[in-house]
């Protein structure tokens, strides 16, 4: 009797397991995934002012990463490739929004460190094209001292439960070292629009 039982909890859990599994197959752990673009996941990540609540909803629109992927020709330095993705959270239950960057770089073909005078990235949090938050970050330090990597340059929580609009944009400054033509701007292009009910 003791065996029959045991049995069919094994049995049981490893349905349930297999459950879990199943509908997390296309996220990374959390229990939600990505979809053209979309992601549906829980709270809890990005700076500032998080919502209060432990399972709030999060919905993201995201710009692809080949939209804003550009190379750098430093003289005698080697090539720099960026990425950055950019993309607008919101908050579906309690009203907040975060405008997210993630800055990645590598170097192709390796060659000195030494690449950019300046190099600082301007992250905002508009709605329809009114700023409402942002961030600056100074990335030349870490692009310089690192051959490959990737950094945050997500702006904070920013309370609002007005409904659509929502917008991440981000430019960055940049002035290659040694090639004597000073400070130059890369407009990158921004997240598609979320609102509190749906991406737009």
């Amino acid at each position: 009797m003791f065996g029959d039982e045991l049995g069919q909890g094994v049995a049981e859990l490893a349905d349930a397991v297999g459950r879990v599994g199943s509908a997390d197959a296309d996220g990374d752990g959390d229990g939600g995934g990505a979809v053209d673009g979309l992601t549906s996941f829980r709270s809890g990540a990005g700076g500032g002012m998080a919502p209060s609540a432990a399972y709030a909803t999060e919905v993201t629109a995201c710009r692809p990463v080949s939209d804003n992927t550009k190379i750098f020709y430093p003289p005698g330095r080697g090539a720099v490739k960026v990425e950055v993705n950019v993309c607008v959270v919101g908050d579906v239950e309690h009203g907040f929004h975060m405008a997210r960057a993630h800055v990645g770089w590598y170097r192709p073909n390796g060659g000195p460190l030494n690449a950019f005078d300046k190099f600082v990235v301007h992250t905002r949090l508009e709605r329809y094209d009114v700023f409402a938050n942002g961030r600056d970050l100074d990335l030349r330090p870490a692009i310089n001292f690192n051959a490959s990597g990737s950094r945050d340059a997500d702006a904070e929580w920013r309370f609002n439960t007005s409904t659509g609009g929502w917008t991440s944009d981000v430019t960055i400054e940049y002035d290659l070292d040694n090639d004597g033509k000073g400070r130059f701007v890369w407009d990158l292009h921004g997240s598609h629009e979320v609102s509190l009910d749906e991406v737009e």
